[in-house]
Order: C-alpha cells, then structure tokens, then sequence
C-alpha cells in the first residue's frame, strides 16, 4: 500500500490530486462568479440564484467524492 510506494512518488501523487483540487475549486469559484454576475444583469431572480449555488455545490461535493 502506501508504505509500498517510494516517497517521491507519494509526494508526486499528492501534488497531483492537489491540483485536482484546486481545478475544481476554480471549476465551481467561475460557475458562482457567472450566477452572480448573472443576478446582477437580472438575468436570474434570488431564487435562482439559491438554487444556482445550491446546485453548484452539490455538484462540487459529488466530484469531491468521486476523486
């Protein structure tokens, strides 16, 4: 298992699902910032807004726990 791998490639693994992370983050922060700005052109009601964030989470949640 994890003792098995050398340490550069456990380093290395990390880093990469770090990245991942963060690429998700940015994924989830551009589709907040389109709601919002979206919100305030009047293209989307509160509500929707709400359930823009909502929905967006869950997503963001769903990929987490998929990794």
């Amino acid at each position: 298992m994890a003792q098995d791998v050398p340490p550069s490639s456990l380093s290395d693994q990390k880093k990469s699902k770090g990245l991942d992370y963060h690429h998700l983050f940015d994924e989830l922060t551009q589709k907040l910032h389109a709601a919002i700005k979206n919100f305030t052109e009047d293209k989307l009601s509160n509500e929707q807004l709400k359930l823009n964030i909502k929905s967006s989470h869950m997503e963001f949640l769903k990929k987490i726990e998929d990794m």
